[in-house]
């Protein structure tokens, strides 16, 4: 298992983006996946945080429905 990449998922729609190597693109890889709710403050604030590490990331992840899970 690569360390360094990292692959998004998305529960509720089956939306998946694999071997992210900077996690500080979090917020640009699911910002399309999130375009129908671009007004909307809560979601917005949570798609910045994914590029936050610890605690805010993972509620981030949670709001969002996603899973970040280490590359394989």
């Amino acid at each position: 298992m690569n360390n360094n990449t990292w692959s998004l998922f998305d529960k509720n729609f089956h939306r998946e983006a694999k071997n992210i190597v900077n996690l500080g693109d979090l917020t640009e890889v699911a910002r399309p996946w999130f375009a129908d709710f671009a007004n909307d403050p809560k979601v917005q604030s949570a798609l910045q945080d994914l590029n936050r590490p610890g605690v805010r990331q993972r509620r981030a992840l949670d709001f969002l429905g996603l899973d970040l899970v280490p590359a394989m």
